[in-house]
């Protein structure tokens, strides 16, 4: 039997055929093919320079699309950017999962042309960033329903949306804490009453606030005493131990010190399946703008591995150095996002004399399976000669280079979802410089157009606030001194603003 001809089959497997049995109506297939094809070519730049570059919207409704806290209205029509192509899902061969562009403007038109790889590393996929809520949101991920109590959070690990954490807020009411425990034990701008549920190094950290500051912190051993109930890293042996303390109370008034290493493990999210520190104020390193209850929660940062040289005091901040731009470190396969962001700074950063990639392609077994431009030890050497630092996560939104760009006198550039140290209560704005996803590619456009003045505004601000957030020399004690601070602020504002409610409820009466 003979197979139907569709246009395709026409254009491309026409059968020999004699001039003289040529008709009229196969010349009109013939052309019905052809201009199909044109429609689909036409069609598919309509999609590629419209649809796959939207205009980013702010999620206001369970269909809008969820984005980091700080990012506004790109309509991509100028500079360098890359959008995820999420109808590639292929796994395992070279495809490109990215879209990435460079558009001008001349004389009142744009004019875009694609970008080209470097192929570096290999193409990798990550979990479909749309198939739950990217961001803190209030709308179920598994009914997309509104919630008024949960709110869900998100990172490319689907089995975190499946949980909802409480509705929590600066405002410290409850059900999540309440201030009627501290108008009874902490009087106003006086120390704040901590209970500690124990543990060799929360003691520590504890002991020295108390001494250093003692009209900020004071200790107290009967919890029924405590405005605040602190748990650190060794406080108890298993979640089922928390969870059942005759003091938990769905963790209402308590804050979590370093959760990435409760129970002795060190990991990179929050929370995850098996533990839900219900009503608790919780501190991370990991903390982005998934996770964090903003004035609630309580962003930390990652200690530095790499520390400066002795005679780095003797170095001038403001001096020449060799690299406008860098970055160095591995990229491994994986799925969440920030892996995804040093492969576009790999493979898209055409490398000028002041910019500057050194990368590491890493399968799934370890081996390495790209190149290295410079020799390992040279990475100190790299941050003090770099005016900006690029500074993607790993396996969560954090990383090792934020706080050694600082400690170098660089200036760290973070994506659109990274929270910076005790954000809101610590102001980063003039120190990082923080760029969206999509414009991770066109960061060394972003950096070279910062004025010389502003650069140099940015470098001293960053060096102020290493000092005081790091310690100097860094030492994790600082950064419980800070929480302390920050959580006896909180207090007090909380404490006077109640006041200053029932006082207007009493003198209208």
């Amino acid at each position: 039997p003979t197979r139907p001809i569709s246009p395709t089959t026409i254009l491309f497997e026409q059968p020999a055929m004699d001039k003289g049995n040529v008709t009229p109506k196969s010349w009109m297939k013939w052309l019905s093919g052809i201009a199909f094809l044109v429609f689909l070519a036409i069609h598919g730049i309509v999609l590629l320079v419209r649809g796959q570059f939207p205009t980013i919207v702010k999620a206001d409704s369970p269909t809008a699309i969820d984005l980091p806290h700080e990012e506004e209205e790109d309509d991509f029509r100028l500079g360098k950017s890359c959008v995820y192509n999420n109808s590639n899902k292929k796994k395992h061969s070279d495809v490109e999962h990215w879209v990435c562009r460079e558009c001008s403007s001349e004389d009142g038109s744009y004019h875009c042309k694609s970008l080209t790889r470097q192929r570096r590393c290999r193409s990798f996929p990550r979990k479909n960033p749309d198939d739950t809520p990217r961001v803190y949101t209030e709308y179920s991920p598994a009914t997309r329903r509104k919630s008024t109590m949960t709110v869900y959070h998100h990172d490319g690990h689907s089995e975190y949306a499946k949980f909802g954490i409480p509705v929590c807020s600066a405002t410290l009411s409850r059900p999540c804490f309440d201030l009627a425990r501290c108008r009874k034990t902490s009087s106003l701008d006086g120390p704040l009453q901590v209970y500690s549920h124990g543990g060799k190094t929360l003691d520590a950290y504890l002991d020295y606030t108390t001494q250093q500051h003692p009209d900020l912190v004071q200790r107290v051993s009967n919890a029924s005493e405590a405005c605040l109930l602190v748990v650190g890293p060794e406080s108890f042996d298993s979640p089922n131990d928390l969870l059942h303390n005759e003091h938990w109370n769905h963790g209402r008034n308590h804050f979590i010190f370093k959760a990435g290493h409760f129970f002795g493990s060190h990991q990179d999210r929050p929370f995850n399946d098996k533990l839900q520190f219900g009503m608790a104020a919780v501190s991370h390193h990991s903390m982005d703008d998934s996770y964090n209850r903003e004035g609630f929660d309580m962003p930390l940062g990652l200690y530095p591995i790499w520390n400066r040289p002795v005679d780095y005091e003797q170095l001038d901040m403001d001096r020449p150095r060799r690299y406008l731009l860098s970055f160095k470190g591995n990229i491994y396969p994986w799925e969440q996002r920030s892996w995804q962001h040093r492969w576009l700074a790999s493979e898209y950063w055409h490398e000028e004399d002041d910019v500057h990639v050194d990368t590491k392609c890493v399968n799934t077994k370890g081996h390495k399976i790209g190149y290295s431009n410079t020799d390992p030890g040279n990475y100190g050497q790299l941050l003090l000669n770099s005016t900006f630092f690029f500074c993607p996560g790993g396996g969560g939104i954090n990383s090792f280079r934020f706080s050694e760009t600082l400690l170098a006198g660089a200036i760290p550039v973070v994506t659109g979802d990274f929270l910076p140290p005790f954000h809101p209560e610590i102001n980063w704005d003039n120190c990082t410089v923080q760029v969206s996803e999509a414009r991770v590619v066109d960061i060394p456009r972003i950096v070279r157009e910062i004025p010389i003045d502003e650069v140099q505004i940015r470098r001293r601000r960053c060096a102020n606030l290493v000092d005081s957030v790091f310690g100097s020399p860094p030492d994790v004690k600082q950064h419980f001194l800070i929480a302390m601070r920050i959580w006896n602020n909180r207090i007090n504002h909380a404490m006077k603003r109640q006041g200053e409610i029932e006082s207007l409820i009493l003198s209208n009466k």
